[in-house]
């Protein structure tokens, strides 16, 4: 339900530029444009919203670092929207699993598994990762 609920979010962002602006106070601030929210990258927006104010209600549920809506704010910045986009997809539904951790190196201090976004790119090279 929370991965659902976290493309979802990504894909009406996308779509309308101004649900990127959901932290204002009125309907009237969402047509006006401001520093808090500029309208130069309604993604990043998006993310920074569910960051602040939705993730910290619903508690920690990624068992990886990066947390996976920072994993998507790094690989769309890095990569691009759809790369980002598609890698964090393939994140979500095939390596949240309990099984897929053990491919993973385990982060103690955090109690998470690191997963680096370069190792989620798949044009990289097999020297790339060592």
């Amino acid at each position: 339900m929370r991965n659902s609920f976290f493309l979802l979010t990504i894909l009406i962002t996308t779509i309308s530029p101004a649900l990127s602006h959901a932290g204002t106070q009125s309907a009237f601030d969402l047509l006006v444009v401001s520093e808090k929210f500029p309208v130069k990258n309604p993604v990043q927006n998006i993310i920074t919203f569910y960051q602040k104010h939705i993730s910290p209600k619903d508690g920690p549920r990624c068992m990886l670092t990066p947390t996976c809506s920072q994993f998507y704010k790094e690989a769309h910045s890095q990569y691009g929207f759809i790369w980002g986009t598609l890698m964090t997809i393939d994140r979500l539904f095939y390596r949240e699993g309990q099984s897929s951790l053990k491919y993973y190196r385990y982060n103690s201090p955090k109690g998470t598994y690191k997963d680096p976004i370069y190792h989620n790119y798949i044009f990289n090279r097999m020297d790339y990762y060592k």
